[in-house]
């Protein structure tokens, strides 16, 4: 009895925390073919992204491009913010990048990669807006290392500037976010007796 009560116990808990992870914010596939901003040699890349309820964030994939097949991206930094430039929440330095799909070859020429990395620790946010930025991006040959656009419906920012409109990109007139997702686990509210 004890054993068929620990063996379900187990499963319970494995169930529940895979079935917890869901995405909380996507900004939308890269279709490889608008354009891509760089995030590394010195160039940092922010959008925002809205939460609609407290959550602890774990993953995080972004589609990322450099050249080659060979050149495998290794690891970024990456930062939140509750505004543009402003109070910092949270944020990694070198952050390993793991794998998720491709690379596909892209409408430029190089590869597009979909990479994942891990905040640690886990990032706990209220509900509300927030921008995510990202730089120093490193792959296997250092070369440069460019975040993919996806007109998602993210606000976009490139080294301190607004970017909107015709600046940016002048076939897209919301401005052209980059492609990325936001994976975690809703914070459900303690129930009080």
């Amino acid at each position: 009895m004890k054993a068929a009560r620990l063996i379900f116990a187990v499963a319970f808990l494995c169930g529940t925390s895979l079935i917890a992870q869901v995405v909380l914010y996507d900004n939308g596939a890269d279709p490889g073919n608008i354009y891509g901003w760089a995030i590394s040699d010195g160039y940092w890349v922010a959008n925002s992204f809205t939460l609609s309820s407290p959550v602890t964030i774990s993953a995080i994939n972004v589609s990322l491009y450099d050249v080659n097949w060979y050149n495998y991206p290794l690891s970024l930094d990456w930062k939140i913010f509750d505004r543009p430039n402003g109070h910092l929440l949270a944020s990694g330095t070198s952050e390993a990048l793991h794998w998720v799909r491709g690379p596909f070859d892209n409408y430029f020429l190089l590869q597009t990669w979909e990479m994942q990395f891990n905040p640690n620790p886990p990032v706990r946010l209220s509900a509300g807006t927030y921008w995510l930025e990202l730089s120093n991006a490193v792959n296997t040959w250092n070369t440069s290392t460019w975040w993919g656009e996806c007109d998602g419906a993210s606000n976009a920012l490139f080294n301190g500037m607004v970017l909107t409109g015709y600046w940016k990109h002048h076939a897209h007139s919301n401005g052209g976010s980059e492609s990325f997702q936001i994976i975690g686990t809703p914070i459900r509210p303690t129930l009080r007796p």
